[in-house]
């Protein structure tokens, strides 16, 4: 299959990480929503107010 019809989905990250004040995380893959592998192009994630070591992104 070409993959034609296929719709694209919503994918939420979570991840506790303890992380020193003013560092953030980013995530980076293969597939081009997460920026192909180049840290240039990688997602910022953020952290939740209410549980600051839980942060959370979401791409289509």
């Amino acid at each position: 299959s070409d993959g034609a019809g296929y719709g694209l989905c919503k994918v939420l990250w979570s991840i506790e990480a303890y992380v020193s004040e003013g560092h953030l995380l980013y995530v980076s893959g293969d597939c081009l929503a997460l920026g192909s592998w180049d840290p240039k192009l990688a997602i910022a994630m953020s952290p939740c107010e209410d549980q600051p070591c839980l942060w959370m992104m979401e791409i289509e």
